[in-house]
């Protein structure tokens, strides 16, 4: 699947069963230029988010007051996103103490979702053309056979 215009999907590969698409986000520090977040993002052919594989969610580490978030906060926050989708991605919940990070994080969803229903969108817009042209074949073919027939009982009142 092409992708332009996004700042943290990287990539966005089509289901090899038709069952979706999988997009791959890393949202990169930008005051160090590290890695705050990189998922794998599954989203269903209907724009559902079906899932997300963490392979990482890193804050600034705890300096001068600051609290990190702990791994199940950020768990948390992972599976608040099943079934969300590009209308409803806003109303979920941040992570406590990681407003930047989770912040840029879900830009990245809300690009790969994006992706994703634009060739959802292309698809149906396929599927719709193919019933066009197959409406209009079996049209002509029952136009063709009543003119046959007629012109042939014609020929017989002869």
């Amino acid at each position: 699947v092409a992708i332009s215009d996004t700042t943290y999907v990287r990539r966005v590969f089509r289901d090899k069963n038709g069952n979706g698409f999988i997009a791959y986000a890393v949202v990169i520090s930008e005051n160090y230029g590290t890695v705050e977040s990189e998922s794998l993002i599954y989203i269903g052919n209907d724009g559902n988010i079906e899932g997300i594989k963490k392979i990482n969610f890193k804050t600034s580490d705890a300096i001068y007051g600051y609290v990190p978030p702990t791994q199940a906060d950020a768990d948390a926050f992972y599976n608040r996103l099943a079934g969300a989708t590009l209308e409803t991605i806003d109303g979920v919940e941040l992570v406590t103490n990681a407003t930047s990070t989770s912040t840029r994080f879900m830009d990245g969803i809300k690009e790969a979702l994006t992706a994703a229903d634009a060739e959802i969108a292309k698809d149906a817009a396929n599927n719709n053309t193919a019933r066009v042209v197959g409406i209009s074949v079996a049209v002509v073919a029952v136009l063709g056979a009543v003119v046959f027939t007629v012109i042939k009982r014609k020929r017989r009142a002869v």
